[in-house]
């Protein structure tokens, strides 16, 4: 109860968040490609990233875009956080900014199942914490945004960066400070072009 309660105040594992970000990810054509399409995608993403809380049967359409729309709000925060470029749009479209990522990372923490309260012990007033009972998919969010929030809004934030690669979507946490690319691939890539047009030049 203990490690739980401490995950769901805002203490989660932020390498959740960054890997559902990166979902959406280069397709190694010069296009983009969505890694969460499909229940069963979905479902791998979860048992890749142990988040396996729901039964199998919990998966369906609808928490794929649950997840899919926390994605967005993740992204869209990173973007705001690196100043990298975004569409500003949702899957649908419509625009989506900042507030819109806040209220759904804000909508999405209420299913975290930690309580918070207060209670008397010896004539004093102390605070206490108990799990409650929420549906599996709206635990699954809230740990979803109990990641991301300790990602954005942690001391991690200061080492977010979205990678400088041409066509790359990616954003990474930086390891030390002469990383410059999300995968050594991208920083390949890079050198790679650029010895090219200094031989064309």
């Amino acid at each position: 109860m203990g490690e739980r309660a401490e995950r769901a105040m805002g203490h989660g594992d932020p390498s959740v968040a960054l890997s559902l970000a990166v979902t959406i990810h280069g397709d190694g054509k010069g296009g983009v490609r969505d890694s969460l399409r499909t229940v069963a995608e979905l479902a791998a993403w979860l048992a890749e990233n142990r988040q396996t809380t729901l039964e199998l049967g919990d998966i369906d359409g609808e928490l794929v875009r649950r997840v899919r729309r926390s994605r967005r709000a993740v992204r869209a925060l990173l973007s705001d956080l690196t100043g990298a470029p975004r569409t500003g749009l949702d899957d649908d479209g419509r625009p989506f900014g900042v507030a819109d990522a806040v209220s759904v990372l804000n909508g999405d923490a209420l299913g975290a199942p930690v309580a918070v309260g207060v209670a008397m012990s010896d004539g004093s007033l102390v605070g206490r914490r108990q799990e409650v009972e929420v549906a599996p998919a709206d635990r699954l969010l809230g740990d979803l945004a109990d990641s991301a929030i300790t990602l954005l809004a942690g001391p991690d934030r200061q080492r977010v960066r979205a990678c400088p690669a041409p066509r790359c979507v990616r954003y990474f946490l930086q390891a030390h400070s002469r990383q410059e690319w999300c995968k050594p691939s991208c920083g390949n890539r890079v050198r790679a072009a650029r010895h090219y047009q200094r031989h064309r030049a």
